[in-house]
């Protein structure tokens, strides 16, 4: 099933590269470059991380959700859109570092006296530097492609993005705990 999403993600991309040089007649309140280096760069990470097929299903909706938000407008159009994308995100990079985590803790690559602490630092870490990484690409890219910043970006906004992000990755940890706290009851409960 992966290699379909391979295709898919190869599909996007060269759309995407085609978009950046012009070819493409649409109406923009976006960038082709932004868009093609988010792919890219989610596609790299999915590979190199060998993510479970969960998140890469996780991943690839929220990929062409961002794409068809910006081809549509809806950026633009709805003005908390971009809070909500930036809340997905988080929940998306979270879910992804607890994956990661699970399974350096797994493999005891690394020993952890306190736990959830390890969790939740890393997680909101991972977050904070791939979401202010993300805030940078956009400013980056419009800088390069339009001499200006053509997207939203701008001080309020890029904090309020950043809030949004670690919003997402606080409703993951609360749900992973639940989650976790549940699951121990019901041990317990069957002893």
């Amino acid at each position: 099933m992966k290699k379909i999403f391979r295709i898919i993600f190869i599909i996007a991309i060269l759309i995407e590269a085609v978009g950046m040089f012009g070819f493409l007649p649409i109406v923009q309140d976006f960038t082709w470059l932004g868009l093609f280096a988010t792919f890219v760069f989610a596609w790299v990470m999915l590979e190199l991380f060998q993510f479970s097929f969960r998140v890469w299903i996780f991943v690839f909706f929220l990929l062409i959700l961002d794409v068809f938000s910006a081809l549509l407008g809806l950026y633009s159009r709805i003005i908390n859109w971009d809070k909500l994308m930036h809340l997905c995100g988080g929940i998306m990079i979270a879910v992804a570092v607890l994956e990661i985590i699970m399974r350096v803790l797994e493999k005891e690559i690394v020993r952890v006296k306190h736990l959830k602490i390890f969790i939740i630092i890393n997680t909101f870490f991972a977050v904070s530097l791939l979401g202010f990484l993300y805030e940078f690409l956009e400013y980056l890219v419009d800088k390069i492609q339009y001499g200006y910043p053509k997207t939203l970006v701008n001080v309020y906004n890029s904090i309020e993005d950043q809030l949004c992000n670690l919003l997402g990755a606080t409703l993951v940890l609360v749900v992973y705990y639940t989650w976790q706290k549940r699951k121990n009851n019901l041990v317990v409960e069957k002893k």
